[in-house]
């Protein structure tokens, strides 16, 4: 996927981002004062050039999320056209998110901070941004944010929107052949030191050639990883523009998925959010007819309890045997 370009934008688009360049210009111009040139001031600076920067992106990325075995990450390998995420029977198969993209050469792509103090708030997952700023501990929201700066430094890399350079020294990389024993360790693992991001690069189809990138996400309410512990799931939903749900048909929503939920909903950008429901298939004794009414209520039963619970319809649902269509993928790829 090239760069948008203002052939392909509206007038009105292009006036905005003029006015923010120019806008963003003069900030950086300007000798501000010390009151105004404060950490939270800096951010928001950082937060608009970062966001005008990434209307340049090369990357579109789209985020694969749902509770625990509700077949994200077979989906998450029909979609890539490739085994590109651990999946299995009754454990956590993946335990930190990863970018799945495009690439000529198949590798797993490790990116670490060379930041010790980084390294420790991750590895122990307790950034917790409601907890009391004390004396001594350098604010729990300032650690916070060297750890976000750190991870959306390797955001905008992997979008084209900044240069290898730009981090050169504050961020090291580590790369392992794409194995599924590989993909087990740098996915599932206990590591020694945690990564920002695991990357996987591989051939991918359709999609991936297309310039998606497939965010692949632990399951919300897992024991060993979820959303609320890892800062990173937080900051995932804030760079994503598009975002796939997925839930098995037969499974009720829980706190976690609800409120996870609500928080992308919640976003100024309202992404969208395809549901789809992993069709289980209950009936399959019963006459092909009546198994297809089965699957149907299925679907507007997902469709209808996503309504009632967020007051907010998805902008489409989609029901499937995800493990069959990840079958046929193989199968396909085979011949």
């Amino acid at each position: 996927m090239n760069h948008p370009s203002s052939t392909v934008r509206t007038p009105e688009t292009q006036n905005l981002l003029n006015g923010i360049d120019a806008a963003l210009q003069d900030w950086k111009s300007i000798d501000l004062d010390p009151i105004f040139a404060s950490a939270e001031f800096k951010q928001l600076i950082c937060d608009i050039d970062r966001a005008r920067r990434q209307f340049d992106s090369k990357l579109f990325f789209v985020v694969v999320f749902g509770p625990l075995k509700a077949g994200k990450s077979t989906l998450a390998n029909a979609l890539a056209g490739e085994y590109v995420s651990p999946a299995g029977f009754g454990k956590e198969t993946t335990r930190r998110p990863s970018l799945v993209i495009s690439s000529s050469e198949s590798a797993i792509d490790q990116y670490f901070s060379t930041d010790s103090e980084i390294n420790h708030l991750l590895s122990q997952f307790r950034i917790n941004k409601h907890a009391p700023v004390t004396p001594g501990n350098e604010g729990g929201v300032s650690k916070q944010a060297k750890v976000r700066e750190a991870f959306d430094s390797v955001a905008d890399y992997l979008r084209g929107i900044r240069t290898k350079e730009e981090f050169n020294g504050k961020i090291r990389i580590e790369t392992l052949p794409l194995t599924p024993s590989n993909l087990e360790e740098t996915l599932t693992q206990d590591l020694t030191t945690e990564p920002l991001l695991t990357v996987i690069r591989c051939k991918g189809g359709h999609l991936l050639s297309h310039g998606v990138a497939l965010v692949d996400t632990p399951g919300l309410d897992g024991s060993r990883s979820n959303w609320r512990e890892d800062p990173i799931h937080e900051w995932v939903i804030k760079r994503a523009e598009f975002f796939i749900f997925v839930q098995s048909s037969v499974a009720a929503w829980n706190r976690e998925t609800r409120d996870f939920v609500q928080q992308i909903v919640g976003q100024s950008t309202k992404p969208p959010i395809w549901l789809v429901q992993n069709i289980f298939e209950a009936r399959h004794w019963q006459p092909e007819d009546k198994q297809h009414k089965a699957e149907e209520e299925q679907r507007e039963e997902g469709k209808k309890r996503v309504i009632e619970l967020l007051d907010e319809a998805p902008r489409s649902v989609v029901g499937l045997n995800i493990g069959l269509a990840w079958d046929g993928k193989k199968e396909m790829n085979n011949d």
